[in-house]
């Protein structure tokens, strides 16, 4: 999105220039050797690379970090501990690769609360799933089944239950229970 007061339709690095600037931030961190990228690597070097090259909003508001599967813990991780720089934080079927709920949630989810009001914040779990919204705090147990055939796509029906919950404007508890039913 362009920032306020800036035209729109600047166009767009290309598939080589991404390449080329993902490799050049990736050599400038990890100078030993391949490793993950971390918090700090993010917070400290990729986002200060990305505002210095391309025309972004640079303030809390204009940022969100998502991801799936692994990418999506990695987002809950960094998202929630950092909400001063992130007003959004989506995570789509997220990998178990999350840190413990005590410590992605510390202060009886205080750091969720700081996230942007107008959105839900779901995360799922072998446990159950808690919900964060406008107002407040749900949080539904897994349900017991008779036979798991297997964990493939468990996510994603997850997801299609709460959303059709949601779409149909039934209260987030019930869209919470439709997901884990599915």
């Amino acid at each position: 999105r362009a920032p306020p007061g800036e035209p729109r339709g600047q166009p767009v690095p290309t598939a080589a220039e991404r390449d080329r600037d993902a490799a050049h931030v990736h050599r400038a961190l990890a100078p030993h050797g391949h490793r993950p990228l971390g918090r700090r690597d993010l917070l400290d070097h990729v986002i200060p690379t990305v505002e210095s090259r391309y025309s972004t909003l640079k303030d809390r508001d204009g940022r969100a970090i998502a991801g799936l599967s692994m990418g999506g813990g990695q987002a809950l991780n960094f998202g929630l501990a950092n909400t001063d720089r992130f007003a959004w934080v989506g995570a789509f079927s997220p990998a178990p690769n999350t840190w413990p709920i005590p410590e992605l949630l510390p202060n009886d989810g205080e750091a969720a609360k700081k996230l942007r009001r107008d959105n839900l914040v779901v995360v799922h779990m072998p446990e159950g799933a808690l919900a964060l919204d406008a107002d407040g705090e749900t949080w539904v147990d897994s349900k017991p089944v008779k036979k798991i055939v297997g964990s493939v796509g468990a996510g994603d029906a997850f997801c299609a239950g709460l959303l059709y919950g949601l779409h149909e404007g039934w209260p987030v508890r019930q869209g919470l229970d439709l997901g884990h039913l599915a």
